[in-house]
């Protein structure tokens, strides 16, 4: 180990000392001479701080803890990071020395900190270091309570920080992905085959991530969550929810949370979910155990099969159960792509000829990447990106999977036939998870070509975040004449979809009215006096042509498009027919 490796190991474990409260006074001291006389020593502090803060607060990059809504907590953190720097590097007795909060003593440090203030602002890449370690604690504070920083130990935690840096063992794959995920500890986004090591956190800010770990342990993120790895390849959840399941043969794990560790055996699958104070566990399959924290009186606690339970810590610093119990429908993701099967009879594909569609995809081949248009040599759709052909029993479905790139269908000559007269879309889908999403869509390339194409329709599932009324995962039917970003008529279905599932869909506008369709059954109405614009291209499970905005995760099937407007009776018969 050459000089520059042994200060940078020297420094990390005093500064990781420091920031948990372990270090002793003269640990404090030597780290203070090392920074102040050693270049070296000041950017590895940098590095250091910078990946604590991100593990701490939950943010995914250093400009997220610098900006937005932080100027008033500034203050007090320098003052408090550099009141700590002082005590260090002035001798006291171990009966004067305190452990120090960064939110005490605000006024004592304002009188006392200011000459010590301009000599250590020569050294901006410490001044800065020490303010992001310090707001990150200070985060952290105010989120897990004043109970679990002064009971570290008490607690299930993250395992020390300085094993983050000792080590490097492989504990966990990044295997797909439908938005962004980043390693919030090296600063950069993950792709599908990534590894992550042990103590690495990542984060994923929407969509769908899954991770498989070395111990079997299968996890699917749903955004926004955080989670980390320790050393021993256990997963901690810190936020969000995660839906994770063991294969036969699998040993026994454990999902760590601050409320305690959610234990599960060979074959089980539960959803997890962390949120500030709060956890939440249902069992899909087999049985979980929640453990009692270390060293508290809470009781450990057996779910089974469809059971669900939150908790809390209340004021007496022990858990509380919550009335309120999880359903499945809070963890969408626990469910295979290939949980349902579509079984499309010789009847239906005879209905849906008959019924004179303009374009019938049946995806049952793609040549030269073109999707067959079964009614006509026109409208034929290019397949691009991951988006594949899957044969489900007799029938072939179209899935668009996880990542950047998850795919598309882009129908290069116009409906012109749509223009001024009515028109309906039907289709069969099964969206893999809860998801903001377009299905299908009619885009005018002509207005922005490759900034920004004008939407004429979209077909777009919903969720939380975008939700209206009271639906909190609907499907939105759009409708816009002319063509654009803004404007438009849309209605919104009084019923969530359902992830995992088929699901039959169909969008009509008759004269004024814009009715859609679930399963069979009318869920929207609105009204919108114009028609559909000319030159409009198809674009199916993206939002644009050109880019991955809004990609569709899931499965599709029976897409057919008329000029004509669909009946109620012949939107149910199809329904009946596969259902």
């Amino acid at each position: 180990m050459d000089d520059v490796q042994k200060l940078r190991r020297e420094v990390r474990e005093l500064l990781l000392r420091v920031s948990s409260g372990d270090a002793t006074e003269d640990q404090e001291a030597t780290l203070c001479r090392m920074i102040l006389e050693s270049a070296e020593a000041r950017q590895h502090v940098v590095v250091i701080m910078h990946q604590i803060a991100t593990l701490e607060s939950g943010a995914t990059s250093l400009s997220e803890l610098v900006s937005g809504g932080l100027s008033e907590l500034e203050e007090l953190a320098v003052l408090g990071a550099l009141e700590k720097l002082k005590k260090a590097s002035a001798p006291s007795s171990a009966a004067s020395r305190t452990t120090l909060s960064p939110i005490v003593h605000v006024q004592e440090c304002r009188r006392s900190i200011h000459p010590f203030l301009n000599q250590v602002r020569s050294y901006a890449p410490l001044f800065v270091a020490m303010m992001i370690g310090v707001m990150g604690t200070i985060l952290w504070y105010r989120h897990f309570g004043e109970e679990r920083v002064q009971s570290r130990s008490s607690s299930p935690s993250l395992a020390s920080p300085i094993d983050t840096f000792l080590s490097d063992k492989v504990v966990a794959r990044l295997v797909s992905n439908t938005g962004d995920v980043w390693n919030a500890s090296a600063g950069h986004r993950l792709k599908s085959g990534d590894r992550l090591h042990t103590h690495e956190t990542i984060t994923i800010q929407e969509g769908l991530a899954k991770l498989d770990l070395v111990s079997g342990l299968i996890l699917h993120l749903e955004g926004p969550a955080m989670v980390s790895v320790d050393s021993d390849g256990v997963p901690v959840l810190q936020y969000g929810k995660v839906v994770v399941g063991l294969p036969w043969g699998a040993k026994n794990v454990a999902v760590k949370t601050s409320l305690g560790e959610v234990q599960l055996g060979e074959d089980d699958v539960a959803g997890i979910g962390v949120f500030g104070s709060g956890l939440s566990v249902y069992v899909f399959r087999g049985d979980a155990f929640i453990g009692a924290r270390k060293n508290t009186e809470d009781e450990s606690l057996l779910l089974s099969e469809g059971e669900g339970r939150t908790l809390s810590i209340g004021p007496s610093g022990k858990r509380a159960l919550y009335a309120r119990r999880p359903d499945k429908k809070m963890f969408a993701s626990w469910k295979s792509i290939t949980s349902d099967r579509l079984l499309v009879t010789d009847a239906y594909v005879e209905l849906i000829t008959k019924s004179q569609p303009i374009c019938y995809w049946r995806f049952e081949e793609v040549v030269d990447d073109k999707v067959l248009n079964e009614v006509s040599d026109k409208h034929r759709g290019t397949l691009s990106g991951k988006a594949r052909l899957v044969l489900q029993g007799n029938n072939h479905v179209l899935e668009f999977g996880f990542g950047p790139d998850s795919g598309h269908v882009f129908v290069e000559d116009s409906f012109d036939e749509l223009v001024g007269t009515d028109y309906a879309f039907e289709m069969w889908m099964k969206p893999n998870h809860f998801q903001r999403s377009i299905i299908v869509g009619l885009v005018d390339r002509r207005t922005r070509p490759q900034e920004e194409e004008g939407n004429a329709f979209l077909l777009e599932t919903q969720t939380q975040q975008v939700r209206q009324r009271d639906v909190e995962y609907s499907i939105r039917f759009l409708h816009r004449s002319p063509p654009g970003a803004r404007e438009g008529t849309s209605c919104y279905s009084s019923r969530d979809y359902e992830p995992g599932k088929w699901q039959h869909l169909a969008a009509v506008k008759r004269g004024p009215k814009m009715l859609l369709y679930l399963n069979g059954s009318l869920v929207a109405t609105d009204e919108d006096d114009t028609s559909l614009a000319s030159g409009l291209n198809l674009v199916v499970g993206q939002l644009y042509s050109f880019e991955s905005v809004r990609p569709f995760v899931g499965q599709l099937d029976e897409l057919a498009v008329y000029n004509r407007a669909l009946s109620s009776k012949e939107i149910k018969s199809r329904y009946e027919m596969l259902r």
